[in-house]
C-alpha cells in the first residue's frame, strides 16, 4: 500500500542509503535567523556544543585546544554539554583546566554570549550516521555567524565546502589545533568565512 508520494530527507547520502526509495526531496537546512555580528579579534572564544559521549571525542578537542593554548593563552574554550554524558575522569580533567568553561545551556542562552565566540567546532567521527547527516550544531554555529572547524564527515564536509563557511580537519588533535590556529592567526579569512554563514 502506498502511503506517500514523496519522502523528505536531510541529506542526499541518507536518501540513497534506502535503495527502494526513488522519489525523494531534500529538506532545506535548519537553523534560525539571528542578526549577524562580525567576529572580533579581541574575543577568542572557541565553542563546542554537543554530546559528551564517545562519538564526539571531547578528549581530542581538549588536546587540540591545549596545543592552541601554547600559542594563544588569552582564549577560552566553551563546552556546552551535559555532564551526565561525560565520564568522571573527563569531568575531573575539565575541572582542572582554567581556560575551559563547561556550561549547560540552551541555544537561546548561547546566543546571549555569542560575541565572546570566534569559531565553532564539530568533531564527529566518520561512521555511517555521522557521514549521512548534517549536525544541528553546524547549523547553530552558522546562525551565530561563526566560522567552523569540522572533521571530515561526508555530508557536513560537502555542506561547509558549498557555503565556504569553515575549514576541514583530519580527525586528530594536531590537525584540529593547526586549523584553529590558522583561523585565529588569519582574522580576515576567518571573517570572510563568518560572512558566508548568513
Amino acid at each position: 500500500k502506498k502511503l506517500a508520494t514523496i519522502l523528505f530527507f536531510p541529506s542526499d547520502s541518507l536518501a540513497k542509503s534506502f535503495t527502494n526509495i526513488k522519489n525523494y526531496a531534500l529538506l532545506p537546512p535548519g537553523g534560525i535567523q539571528i542578526d549577524y555580528i562580525p567576529i572580533s579579534k579581541n574575543n577568542l572564544g572557541i565553542l563546542y556544543s554537543g554530546g559528551g559521549g564517545e562519538l564526539y571525542d571531547l578528549e581530542k578537542l581538549i588536546d587540540a585546544c591545549s596545543l592552541v593554548y601554547k600559542k594563544f593563552d588569552n582564549f577560552k574554550f566553551y563546552i556546552v554539554s551535559r555532564k551526565e554524558e561525560m565520564s568522571k575522569d573527563l569531568l575531573k580533567k575539565i575541572e582542572k583546566i582554567s581556560w575551559i568553561e563547561l556550561i549547560s545551556a540552551s541555544f537561546d542562552e548561547i546566543i546571549k554570549f555569542r560575541e565572546k565566540i570566534y569559531l565553532g567546532l564539530v568533531s564527529l567521527k566518520s561512521e555511517p550516521y555521522s557521514d549521512t547527516a548534517i549536525p544541528v550544531k553546524l547549523l547553530n554555529y552558522m546562525s551565530l555567524g561563526k566560522p567552523i572547524v569540522i572533521t571530515n564527515i561526508k555530508e557536513a564536509r560537502l555542506f561547509v565546502e558549498k557555503y565556504n563557511c569553515g575549514v576541514l580537519c583530519e580527525n586528530n588533535s594536531q590537525d584540529m589545533a593547526n586549523k584553529i590556529i590558522f583561523l585565529l592567526e588569519n582574522y580576515d579569512y576567518a571573517l570572510e568565512l563568518s560572512k558566508h554563514t548568513h
